[in-house]
C-alpha cells in the first residue's frame, strides 16, 4: 500500500514538472529535422545579408577616405602655389641678410672716409655713394638713366627727401665736372658725403 502510494506520488510529480517546464506539453525533441533545416537556412541568409551590408559599408568608407585624400592633396597643391617652400624662404632670408650685410659694409667704408681728412678718399666715397643711391632708387621702382634723371621726374610726395638727394648729387657733379680738389673745402665735401650717408642709411 505504501509502495503503491509512493509510486503514484512520483508519477504525479513527474507529470507536474513536465507541465511546468514544457507549458503543458510532454517532453519531446525541441525541433524537428524540417524545422532545424529551416532555421539553418534562415541563419545562413541572415549571415549573407550581414556580409553584404559589411562589404557595402567597407566600400563606402574606402570611398570617403579616397575623397578626403583627394581634397587634402588639392589643398596642399594650392598652398604650395601660394606659399614659397621652406627652402625658398631660407634662401630669400639669406639673400636679404646678405644685402643688409653688404649695405652695412658700404656705409662703414663711407663713414671711414668721412672721418678722414683725405680729400681724395672723400671724393671717391662721394662718387661711390652717388652710384649706390642710383641703384637704390631703381630698386624702389623709379625710372631713369641716371640719378639726375630720376630726381628730375620724381615728385616730393613720392620721394620726400628729394631736395636732400639733389644737393648731394649736384655737389657730386660739380666735383667731377667743375671743381678741382683744391677748390673744395674739406667741410663742403664732408657735408655732401654726410647727405649721402644719411640717404643710404634709411
Amino acid at each position: 500500500m505504501t509502495s503503491q502510494a509512493t509510486n503514484n506520488w512520483d508519477s504525479i510529480f513527474d507529470e507536474s514538472a513536465q507541465v511546468a517546464l514544457t507549458g503543458g506539453a510532454p517532453f519531446s525533441q525541441p525541433f524537428s529535422l524540417l524545422e532545424q533545416s529551416t532555421l539553418l537556412k534562415a541563419f545562413y541568409v541572415l549571415m549573407a545579408i550581414f556580409y553584404v551590408i559589411s562589404l557595402i559599408l567597407f566600400a563606402v568608407l574606402q570611398y570617403i577616405k579616397f575623397q578626403i585624400k583627394k581634397v587634402r592633396a588639392r589643398e596642399a597643391e594650392q598652398f604650395k602655389a601660394k606659399e614659397p617652400s621652406y627652402l625658398a624662404k631660407i634662401l630669400l632670408y639669406d639673400k636679404k641678410e646678405q644685402k643688409a650685410s653688404e649695405s652695412d659694409d658700404f656705409l662703414r667704408k663711407l663713414k671711414i672716409a668721412f672721418n678722414s681728412n683725405d680729400k681724395e678718399k672723400i671724393k671717391l666715397a662721394i662718387l661711390d655713394a652717388d652710384k649706390k643711391l642710383y641703384d637704390k632708387m631703381l630698386s624702389l621702382g623709379f625710372k631713369g638713366d641716371s640719378l639726375g634723371d630720376i630726381l628730375k621726374t620724381v615728385s616730393n610726395s613720392d620721394f620726400p627727401r628729394k631736395e636732400q638727394a639733389w644737393r648731394a648729387h649736384k655737389f657730386r657733379n660739380q666735383l667731377v665736372h667743375e671743381l678741382e680738389l683744391s677748390q673744395c673745402s674739406l667741410q663742403e665735401m664732408k657735408d655732401a658725403l654726410s647727405l649721402f650717408i644719411d640717404l643710404l642709411s634709411k
